[in-house]
Parts: C-alpha cells; structure tokens; sequence
C-alpha cells in the first residue's frame, strides 16, 4: 500500500521557542530539545524515538521518500516487507526461527543481524570483524554504522566536546549549551527590555517580547490582511482560510488547526 507525500509548504514555527525551520526533518530534530526525556518527536503523527538516525528516516517517510505502510497503523516504510513484517509487532508474533539456536524474532532483519553477530563464524569459518568506536567503545557491524556514531556523538573528528553541568551533573553537548543551561540554574538573564523591567536569557525571547511595546505586527496574512506580531499565529490563521485541520482526535476523529486545541479536546472526549 502506497503513501501520500506530506510535504511542507510554509516554514514551522517551534511553540516553545522562537525558532523557525523551512523543512518537516529540522523541525522535527529540534523537539529534542524540548523534550525532559531527551526524545524526537514526529509532528505528523505520533511516533517518537531517541536515535536520531532512525527518527530522520521516519520523517523522511512522511515526505513522500517511502512508499508502503503498515496496513494496521499505516506507518510508512520505504521497503515493502518491513511494511508487512511491523504486523507482526502488532500480534505480538516472532515467526522467525535461528536454524542454529532456536531463538524466535519478530522480523527477519533481527534475525539476519543475530546470525550475524552470533553464529557469524560457525556460519563462514572466519572471525566477524567488529568496527569499535576508539572514544566510548562502542561496537558496530559495519564501518557506515560507526561513521553515524562518531558524527553524531564524538562529531567527524572524534572528539567528545561534550560537558557536565557542575549543579545537576546533566551532559550537556558544548560548552557554548552548557553557559545557556547554567542559567536555568543561576536565574540569570542578561537581555532586558529597555522599555520594562523585565529580563530575558536569550535575545531571541527578547525579540519575540518588544512587540508588546511597539504595537508592530509585521506578519500579515495575504488572504485577508490581518496582521499579527508573531509568525506562529498567523500560521495558525491561515489554515482558516484553507479549511486544515492536521491535528486529529485519536478518539472521536474530530480535526482542529492546533495542536493544544486538540489536547484540551481529548482531556474531555471520552468517545471511543
């Protein structure tokens, strides 16, 4: 079963922050850093992960970039037996069986890996070779794997330029992120409003702040005109014009332009 692209057609804006992003990959990748639990989470549905590389690729797939899905939560895939094979996670079923120790899996890629990993010599006559990683020690199959890894943990040099928070102990990734995570523990906030006494820890929240003094409203919609002073409600707006609503209750089906407007709906819909 083939999937519909979903394909962005105006920038995102982050309703946590100020930050906006011209693409559904980047946009998504940011939510992890809004995320307590330090996960990715998909804004096109429900899907959520803590490895970025296997999160971008289920992005990707909402793109248009993968062209089956499950036919039981429609989750696309970009090869056709993983399409078929993710029911099997639904049924709780492991149809697939090691020749050599008996053991079951879900889906034949864990299998061929397990042999891999586990019978690879007795199946060859000769030692597998693992690439480790020389920072961490982490093992890998194959040399692409660890390539991702050092690129996205130790960056493309190797080097781990991650830091420890000295109040909290939290690893935070550079030391340019750690002088912004401090101040969530001094309080500090070294941009204030020159029109009031309020004060802030990034220059972009001061900048989202001063058209509460200005009066400005410099996103206007081309439809009807209507001007707003920040760019996330007038995205909002303009789905009033096309009739979207993305954001659908999982219980009764009813649509609604956002996302918060949807979760207070589903705190009283007890409609199943």
């Amino acid at each position: 079963m083939t999937v519909e692209p979903v394909l962005l057609t105006q920038p995102l804006k982050c309703k946590f922050c100020s930050e906006t992003f011209n693409t559904n990959v980047d946009f998504a990748l940011h939510s992890v850093e809004h995320s307590v639990e330090r996960v990715y989470s998909c804004h096109l549905c429900e899907y959520s992960l803590k490895s970025k590389y296997r999160f971008e690729k289920h992005v990707r797939a909402h793109e248009g970039t993968n062209l089956y899905k499950c036919e039981i939560c429609s989750k696309p895939f970009k090869i056709g037996t993983h399409a078929i094979e993710h029911v099997y996670f639904h049924r709780g079923e492991k149809p697939f069986q090691c020749e050599i120790c008996g053991k079951h899996f879900m889906y034949s890629r864990l299998l061929s890996s397990h042999r891999r990993l586990t019978h690879y010599e007795l199946l060859t006559g000769k030692p597998l070779v693992k690439f480790d990683c020389k920072v961490c020690g982490k093992h890998y199959e194959s040399y692409p794997g660890l390539a991702r890894h050092m690129y996205s943990k130790h960056n493309d040099k190797g080097i781990d330029k991650s830091v420890m928070c000295d109040v909290c102990g939290k690893k935070i990734k550079n030391k340019d992120k750690l002088k912004f995570h401090l101040r969530t523990h001094t309080g500090d906030r070294p941009f204030p409003c020159t029109l009031c006494d309020r004060k802030f820890s990034k220059k972009d929240l001061l900048r989202a702040h001063m058209p509460v003094h200005t009066g400005a409203k410099p996103f206007a919609c081309k439809v009807c005109g209507k001007a707003f002073a920040h760019r996330a409600p007038l995205w909002y707006h303009r789905k009033t014009h096309t009739g979207e609503k993305p954001n659908v209750c999982p219980l009764c089906g009813k649509g609604f332009i956002s996302k918060p407007a949807m979760d207070n709906h589903v705190k009283t819909c007890y409609k199943v």
